[in-house]
């Protein structure tokens, strides 16, 4: 009986052999994508990423051959050198296709639409400003109160110009305060895109370190909301501030906003305390270190 099994497992397999032989030495049509390679391109110019990227060859021969074809490296070649920024049309023959002699396979048919282009773009050098970028808030106010003095320098980027139309600066990696060593500090760029390249992957920043300076800013008006029919006692406020010493210098008490919000109006006629906090409006750097008075009473109309 194992016998049988045996012999009848040898006769499959003698049998799938032969059919395996005769499949791969029968010919046949298939198609085949074959990448596109481009060459002698010139350097001011560069193929956009939308293109074509293979063309579909439609061949015959064996199997065997379309087996060991599948394995190697095959693509068309096709000579760029004379393309020009725009549209290029795209023109493939049997000549233009690379793969090896040995493979007996005959082209039945190039699948490329007649009206097919490459399109190109202008490769191009521009300076960009740079744009500071801050870790958080507190990092921010450090750099506002010591301003760093040279943040207007311009980076030379170089690259397809429908990508660099889409950035207008260049960012530099996060800052914070302890990046700054004897009043002067290095920070990275960053890249905006990887199809683009910098001029320089850093730069040098400067620091200018700011006095800060307290000053008292009296009778500043309230602005409380008149659609809540109330009245407010008093109607102006002090206040003492610290910041930069050059836009301190300058406060009036038309330079601060005080207000209070309807929000908080309506919650202190509803509680009974009639009592509400006053909101301010200052510049980035300019910190309120107390005021006079903390609360204001809201009066309710009849």
């Amino acid at each position: 009986m194992r016998h049988n099994i045996l012999l009848k497992l040898f006769v499959v397999f003698i049998a799938a052999l032969i059919w395996l032989q005769l499949a791969l030495l029968k010919e046949h049509s298939e198609e085949i994508s074959f990448p596109l390679k481009f060459t002698d391109l010139v350097d001011e110019l560069v193929l956009e990423d939308n293109n074509i990227k293979e063309v579909n060859i439609q061949m015959r021969g064996r199997g065997l051959d379309f087996i060991l074809l599948k394995m190697s490296d095959v693509y068309a070649e096709v000579d760029a050198s004379g393309y020009k920024f725009g549209k290029n049309k795209l023109r493939i023959d049997q000549k233009n296709l690379r793969y090896s002699e040995r493979f007996k396979l005959h082209v039945l048919e190039i699948n490329l639409e007649e009206n097919t282009y490459v399109s190109c773009d202008r490769i191009l050098e521009v300076e960009k400003p740079i744009q500071i970028q801050y870790a958080n808030a507190s990092e921010e106010e450090y750099f506002i109160e010591n301003k760093i003095t040279n943040s207007n320098q311009k980076i030379s980027v170089k690259g397809p110009s429908r990508i660099l139309d889409d950035y207008s600066t260049v960012k530099t990696a996060k800052l914070n305060s302890k990046m700054v060593e004897d009043g002067e500090f290095s920070v990275d760029l960053i890249l905006p895109d990887s199809r683009l390249e910098l001029g320089k992957n850093s730069v040098i920043l400067v620091v200018a370190q700011t006095k800060l300076i307290n000053k008292t800013i009296t009778l500043i008006p309230i602005e409380y909301p008149l659609d809540e029919n109330i009245a407010i006692i008093p109607q102006k406020v002090t206040i003492m501030l610290r910041g930069p010493e050059e836009i301190v210098l300058s406060f009036t008490a038309d330079s601060v906003r005080a207000f209070i919000d309807s929000r908080d109006v309506r919650k202190a006629l509803v509680s009974g305390e009639n009592l509400a906090g006053i909101q301010f409006e200052l510049p980035s750097g300019v910190k309120i270190l107390e005021h006079t008075p903390q609360r204001i009473q809201i009066i309710k109309n009849e």
